[in-house]
């Protein structure tokens, strides 16, 4: 049975087509605004532009920005005028509000952050001048905090008058007198607690904090390792200025998992481009390292051409040599590069991360190289075009092997390499490592191929 968003999905383009006004309001007056933003993606501009000014209530349409796609929410904020704008954004969170400022043309984004501060909102500003991919960049400034003196009946008539003031209210933050973060107690501790007895007598002290530069990677992996709701954030003074909520923890994971695997396919940011030529220009640089490792490959193949020409059925067996090789190196540097990210492979302990990777590889690399082996003796054990069936199988399934162990090393050492460099090690897994494994694997091949063929 189709759910609500299925059926919102499938209606409302068809309401909109019909020009049914009143069926399109009925039908997102209930919607929950994710659902209206998934169907912005099916809309052309027009109905876009149509669809929005139905929606009446002011907070919903605020929503409705914060989840629409990045490529679609510029191009719908070119429709919409500035003192529209203007009262949205004072709708919405300061982080989600910062974030689509971000995506307007610099001369209006100007213009809109001086029209918020005449309206009283400075916070989207800062926030606005915080790196983007930083805890600053992503925290709410709106949080629930008392100084460590307060009562917890104080507290919780303090949270009750003020509820609407903070974007969610999962813990109650304790500061010192001089603003210090110092503890922390959940709001079931606080609602538990005596109403006379300070919160200090209730709140943990070993509170986990990031700083204002903290990487929003690192901060999701601290989230996620103590199972947090929220997770606050201190400037280099200790002072409390803000808090990252689990919902932004959610679109830091999803983003990061996104970039990584754009990156590991050798294809940047192309989910930000909207354009055929935009996401042409994405990917050219990617394939630069595919083009010259190529074009090694094809120096190396002619040096060895003599060699080649004595034994033609080398040639038969370069695409699973090749193939099976770079496979092994995807798997290898996709592998290392997620446990990167999740914290889960230690990048000092190089030795012992290649050396389970080259070992796995071994014990594939005899599976599939004896099985290789074993076909090309088969094969070519009665043809004229090579003297020795048994040396040529051995031949090809060594090279596979070697092929196979060789990526593995590569796969596992490449992306601890560019992490302890500070370079995303997301990026050895794309062209990178899939080059230099064939350039690798033609080399080895044709060594074997000498050493056992005596070509």
């Amino acid at each position: 049975m189709p759910g609500r968003s299925d059926l919102l999905f499938d209606a409302l383009p068809r309401l909109l087509r019909r020009g049914n006004k009143p069926g399109v309001r009925k039908m997102i007056d209930g919607a929950h605004a994710a659902d209206i933003a998934n169907v912005f993606r099916k809309l052309t501009e027009k109905q876009r532009s149509t669809l929005f000014p139905l929606i009446d209530d002011l907070g919903k349409r605020s929503e409705v920005l914060c989840e629409l796609d990045v490529d679609i929410a510029q191009e719908f904020l070119a429709t919409i005028d500035d003192k529209m704008l203007v009262a949205l954004l004072t709708e919405m969170g300061s982080d989600d509000a910062a974030d689509l400022i971000d995506v307007l043309p610099e001369e209006r984004r100007e213009n809109i952050l001086h029209l918020l501060h005449q309206v009283g909102e400075p916070e989207v500003a800062e926030l606005y001048n915080y790196d983007s991919q930083t805890a600053a960049g992503i925290m709410t400034p709106d949080v629930f905090a008392l100084p460590d003196s307060t009562p917890a009946g104080e507290a919780i008539k303090a949270l009750q008058d003020h509820s609407d003031s903070f974007e969610m209210s999962y813990y109650l933050y304790v500061t010192s007198a001089a603003g210090d973060l110092v503890g922390v107690l959940s709001l079931r501790q606080l609602v538990l607690g005596q109403p006379d007895v300070p919160i200090s007598d209730l709140m943990e002290t070993d509170v986990v904090r990031v700083d204002i530069g903290t990487d929003q990677e690192d901060v999701a992996r601290l989230v996620a390792r103590y199972n947090l709701l929220a997770i606050p954030v201190v400037d280099h003074t200790n002072k409390l200025v803000g808090a990252v909520t689990v919902d932004d923890i959610i679109d830091v994971i999803r983003f990061e998992a996104t970039e990584d695997m754009l990156k590991m396919a050798g294809v940047g940011d192309e989910l930000d481009h909207s354009s055929t030529l935009s996401a042409a220009k994405a990917r050219l640089p990617w394939l630069l390292a595919s083009f010259v490792g190529g074009n090694i490959a094809a120096i190396l193949i002619g040096l060895f051409g003599s060699s080649l020409a004595k034994v033609v059925p080398l040639a038969a067996f370069f695409p699973i040599v090749l193939g099976m090789g770079g496979n092994v190196g995807i798997q290898s540097a996709t592998i290392v590069t997620r446990g990167i990210a999740l914290g889960r492979v230690d990048t000092s302990r190089l030795l012992s991360v290649v050396l389970r990777e080259m070992i796995i590889s071994v014990v594939c690399g005899f599976v599939y190289g004896s099985l290789l082996g074993v076909f090309a003796w088969w094969r070519y054990s009665e043809s004229p075009l090579v003297e020795s069936g048994m040396m040529f199988g051995a031949t090809v399934g060594l090279a596979v092997a070697a092929s196979m162990v060789i990526a593995a090393t590569m796969g596992a050492a490449v992306p601890i390499a560019f992490e302890r460099l500070h370079i995303d090690p997301a990026l050895a897994s794309g062209p990178f490592v899939t080059t230099s494994v064939d350039v690798l694997g033609i080399t080895v091949y044709f060594g074997i191929a000498m050493m056992l063929l005596g070509i």
